[in-house]
């Protein structure tokens, strides 16, 4: 339609010229063109999706099957959730919304317990580069974030699952999951880096800071503290841009969790503060509250407090443990699971130390240990 008043346009511009030869008319011509043509170019080039109003909130807004399917997904329903996303993809008016359905359908499918069909649909979205960059990006991320949030025979079905094929198999060399792992975030904060994928990358090298295959004060030390220091500034970065995105806050908590235990064991070997450590952990927890996620955080804190002061912090550590309960059930089943697995699963003995120190320190917590399959010998 634009066109056709620019042709037009021309037509008058031409007829004034050479019928009228009036100048004043010749000049209000040329500026309906000039108009005609600004109206052209923005309504063509002006972007469907925005950071302000991606995919996901047109969706939600133009495409009912998907909105039902987010408010399944609300009540917990994930099944049903998943029906819906299933039938809101025949309604979708491009790759890019097709994306962000099938984005849902393998978020649905990871919260009931379908692990493995999760990794192999955020797989697929990962590496479809028509697929819009941020959904690509965060299920990348979410791949990795699944390995990290369970426990025994599951992870190892993740895990096997994630590298079978091209282009992640490549990133498994060995027996070195981690490693492995960090790299499938390296992947997804290419595409665009996310916060949580960028402070699972700090998180590797500040452990890896710490181990014995790195030498104290070596130019790969220097290195690699300068990695995590840019990793979580990247991080931080991610969090303002997402802070008020009601689909993306949820990550938040965890991210500060994950810069904030980088921190302590940078601060183990003098290159932070265990005080930045502490007001990250802080953030992290008062997130989550704000938020209702009753996840890992306050045990992640209660474990800073308990390694770094020990008794001296027992009122705080008794205070932040006091959310798990087996009264609570709004914990993640995420958090749950790495509580029970902990006790046996040889991948999770830094936990396992960890809950046994919490559980000397607050006996209500010691309880709810024992609830979830422990032994008070455990504790002895």
């Amino acid at each position: 339609m634009a066109v056709r008043l620019m042709l037009m346009a021309a037509a008058v511009v031409t007829a004034v010229a050479f019928d009228m030869s009036k100048k004043i008319l010749l000049s209000v011509a040329l500026a309906l063109i000039v108009v005609i043509a600004a109206l052209f170019f923005f309504t063509s080039s002006k972007p469907k999706y925005t950071q302000e109003d991606p995919p996901i909130a047109v969706l939600s807004r133009s495409n009912e099957d998907y909105a039902l399917g987010k408010n399944y997904f609300s009540q917990r329903n994930y099944d049903l959730a998943k029906e819906y996303y299933q039938k809101a993809l025949t309604s979708a008016e491009d790759d890019i919304q097709r994306g962000q359905i099938q984005f849902s359908v393998a978020v649905a499918d990871e919260f009931a317990g379908r692990y493995v069909d999760a990794v192999k649909a955020f797989k697929d979205i990962a590496i479809d580069s028509s697929s819009y960059q941020f959904v690509r990006a965060y299920a990348a991320q979410e791949i990795g974030l699944i390995y990290y949030g369970l426990t025994g025979a599951d992870r190892d079905a993740v895990a096997a699952e994630t590298f079978r094929e091209p282009p992640f198999s490549a990133f498994k060399e060995g027996d070195d999951l981690n490693l492995a792992y960090r790299k499938v975030f390296e992947y997804a904060a290419n595409i665009y880096p996310l916060g949580g994928a960028e402070a699972r990358i700090a998180y590797w090298y500040a452990d890896h800071i710490v181990s014995d295959e790195v030498e104290r004060n070596s130019g790969q030390m220097l290195a690699e503290i300068a990695i995590v220091k840019q990793s979580i500034a990247k991080a931080d970065a991610d969090i303002e841009r997402t802070i008020n995105d009601p689909g993306a806050m949820a990550y938040i908590p965890g991210t500060y969790s994950l810069e904030a235990r980088a921190l302590t064991k940078l601060a183990s070997v003098g290159a932070a503060s265990n005080a930045d450590a502490e007001a990250l952990f802080q953030k992290s927890v008062n997130f989550a509250d704000a938020l209702g996620r009753y996840a890992t955080d306050r045990f992640r804190y209660a474990e800073f407090l308990a390694t770094v002061y020990g008794e001296e912090r027992k009122g705080d550590i008794q205070q932040l443990l006091s959310t798990y309960r087996s009264t609570n059930d709004r914990l993640f089943a995420s958090t749950v699971n790495l509580f029970k697995g902990s006790r046996q699963d040889p991948a999770l003995a830094d936990d396992k130390e960890a809950l046994i120190l919490l559980g000397q320190l607050d006996p209500g917590f010691k309880t709810y240990l024992i609830s979830l399959g422990w032994y008070e010998a455990d504790f002895q």
